[in-house]
């Protein structure tokens, strides 16, 4: 009996030493700042108005810390460079919008009182130039060396990671 218990001990001490580390590494990366990209409005309905006004990407900083975006930008697709200043507030979302002016309605949908946030709180930026393709791109972001931040490869249909239909 004595055996098992302590056969018990070492395994559970053992365990202890192998979870620790583990659990480290997923505390820090919850808690270390990342841009994600959250959601892509990258073909709207008919009904809800023209490509022009409603498309949209929207990033999000699932970290505790603020994220300084200055310099930050995507690789295809969208356009846009992250003016300097630019911050991802620690569990804040940014909306990027195509630029009001290509669009048919005279301010931006995501942003009407022109203040730069959106009702939920939400920064909107309109990115440069550019737009997303109906039919599917990647969307890479990059930071100022060149590292990938994030992508994301969406289709309409089917791609490698799985089916982006409205079923």
């Amino acid at each position: 009996m004595k055996l098992n218990t302590i056969n018990f001990i070492i395994g559970a001490n053992t365990m202890r030493k192998a979870i620790i580390p583990i659990l480290t590494v997923i505390m820090l990366n919850l808690l270390t700042a990342q841009v994600v990209i959250n959601e892509i409005h990258y073909n709207p309905s008919g009904s809800q108005g023209s490509d022009n006004d409603y498309e949209f990407m929207e990033l999000h900083n699932p970290g505790s810390t603020d994220i300084n975006m200055s310099g930050y930008s995507f690789t295809q697709g969208v356009t846009h460079t992250f003016a300097d200043g630019t911050i991802l507030q620690a569990g804040g979302y940014m909306i990027i919008t195509m630029p009001s002016e290509n669009g048919d309605v005279s301010y931006n949908v995501y942003d009407e009182d022109g203040d730069g946030f959106h009702e939920n709180g939400a920064m909107v930026v309109e990115w440069t130039s550019g737009g997303q393709s109906n039919g599917g791109e990647d969307i890479v972001i990059i930071d100022t060396e060149g590292n990938v931040v994030d992508s994301v490869d969406y289709e309409d249909g089917e791609n490698g990671f799985g089916d982006w239909g409205t079923d």
